[in-house]
């Protein structure tokens, strides 16, 4: 179990690899049929919640129960095409404690196979005992 008492600000969680595949697209669009198609055969911008929250879900489980996700960026260097392997590195920025409450504060930066950055994150959620 991944306690509050174990964050230390640097700390590197890993990588998680996710594929863009023409699959993970149709699930995507299922779910979301009233958006326009992505342009250029790009995968959709919304797709950077995915991207991340699965890495950063992988990388840090068991978590404790009643972890509340308080909010979430993101900002694409350039959306990446389907059928691109791309690769999330998950960092944790800080680990507060304010008003007795426990403030987590996450990074994630995703890179294509050159190694090139395509997706930067960050996601602040409330810490559970």
């Amino acid at each position: 179990m991944l306690t509050f008492d174990q964050l230390a600000p640097g700390r590197e969680f890993g990588r998680q690899v996710f594929d863009c595949s023409a699959e993970v697209l149709g699930r995507w669009r299922a779910i979301y049929p009233e958006l326009p198609p992505p342009a250029e055969g790009r995968v959709p911008p919304g797709l950077a919640a995915v991207i991340a929250i699965m890495a950063y879900g992988r990388l840090t489980s068991p978590r404790p129960d009643g972890n509340v996700h308080g909010s979430q960026r993101f900002r694409w260097r350039r959306l990446p095409r389907v059928g691109e392997r791309l690769e999330t590195a998950v960092r944790l920025k800080s680990a507060e404690l304010r008003q007795e409450r426990r403030w987590v504060t996450i990074e994630t930066l995703t890179t294509d196979a050159d190694g090139q950055p395509v997706l930067e994150g960050e996601m602040v959620i409330l810490w559970a005992r």
